[in-house]
């Protein structure tokens, strides 16, 4: 994604348990009750929820509707857009995870009109970010612009009872800005690009934020995920770029998605792997980072993921095609089996280091 900053922030914002219920008191407190509003939401136990949203609006002069998104694609995209014309709609409300929230938010900028998130999960930076990441009328997943939400609603209460494993990856995308933002000072000591330096300040103290999370189950870490995948989202819309969260790590999640038939994992855990490697290669793997991605079980071997040592070597070697215009460590590269092994031997290393420090 690439475009001017957002000029618009969240000027709602809410992380606590129990807000859902309080969706109306806090949309009336600051004067988001319009006419016609339409929730964007899933068709799993976000649904569930969205009903929770309109029982909250009943009685508030709205009238409100529901829209169930199951694909994340384009093509979904355009008939949601159709809809919110057709019915004149003043204010969007997406409740569910990432391909609700993307779905919303890029049919809403499209329009026009102004969105709430109540993100379900926390399983990556997508909660603000200006960037919808959607499916193509090729099957090729693409970062598309569109806007921030004009206010957020994280529930702690339901974000626990979503799967640990959403939560996990959430920790592991917040993680990767250190690979990202690394990745762009470099590029700009290289003469490739230009460094925002307050984005990327912004992005990397989100990342640090979780280096000291001791679990991924009390209302205080969760809350303290959510404001980090907040900050995430904050510095690309500052930067009018996916720049301080996405760099090398995110092209071999691009291409493992893209080039490879490959098992389907979620979005976070690949980008945490995915930054062992990146961030090795860049000199800036650090114990405190490796000792929080075995407090929190996040992967850190291809085989964590289902992955061979050959499709990892070839999602290393096409990982750079998938941007051409993006400078990271990995520009310039070729790969060979005994340079992955070398690579992955002293991500082990390092790994066994920590480990033993901890017994």
């Amino acid at each position: 994604m690439t475009g001017p900053a957002a000029s618009v922030f969240p000027a709602l914002m809410r992380i606590r348990a129990g807000c859902l219920p309080d969706l109306a008191t806090e949309m009336a407190a600051v004067g988001w009750l319009p006419r016609r509003l339409l929730i964007v939401t899933g068709a799993g136990p976000s649904a569930r929820m969205a009903a929770v949203a309109r029982e909250s609006l009943a009685g508030r002069g709205t009238t409100s509707a529901t829209e169930t998104v199951t694909e994340g694609t384009v093509e979904e995209c355009s008939r949601l857009a159709q809809r919110l014309i057709a019915e004149d709609v003043e204010l969007v409300v997406a409740i569910g995870g990432g391909r609700v929230l993307d779905t919303a938010k890029y049919a809403a900028c499209r329009v026009g009109v102004d969105w709430v998130a109540v993100p379900t999960t926390l399983a990556n930076d997508g909660v603000v970010s200006p960037v919808a990441s959607l499916v193509d009328r090729d099957g090729v997943r693409r970062s598309l612009a569109a806007t921030m939400p004009i206010g957020v609603l994280v529930d702690v209460a339901l974000i626990a009872d979503a799967p640990v494993a959403t939560r996990r990856a959430g920790v592991g995308d917040l993680l990767s800005n250190l690979s990202a933002v690394t990745d762009w000072r470099l590029s700009e000591a290289g003469g490739h690009d230009r460094c925002d330096e307050f984005s990327a300040l912004i992005a990397e103290q989100a990342a640090e934020s979780v280096l000291t999370t001791a679990d991924l189950e009390s209302p205080r870490a969760l809350a303290g995920l959510a404001r980090g995948l907040i900050m995430s989202g904050l510095a690309m819309a500052i930067a009018g770029s996916s720049r301080p969260c996405s760099g090398s790590e995110h092209l071999i999640s691009h291409a493992l998605d893209q080039r490879l038939d490959v098992p389907k994992n979620a979005h976070g855990l690949q980008v945490a792997f995915a930054s062992l490697l990146t961030l090795t290669l860049q000199g800036e793997l650090t114990d405190e980072l490796l000792t929080t991605y075995v407090r929190l079980g996040l992967p850190t071997a291809p085989s964590a993921l289902g992955l061979t040592g050959e499709q990892l070597l070839r999602a290393l070697d096409e990982a750079p095609s998938t941007r051409p215009g993006r400078w990271t460590v990995l520009s310039g590269r070729s790969w060979t089996a005994p340079a992955l092994a070398d690579l992955m031997s002293t991500v082990h290393a390092r790994l066994a280091e920590v480990r033993l420090a901890t017994v």
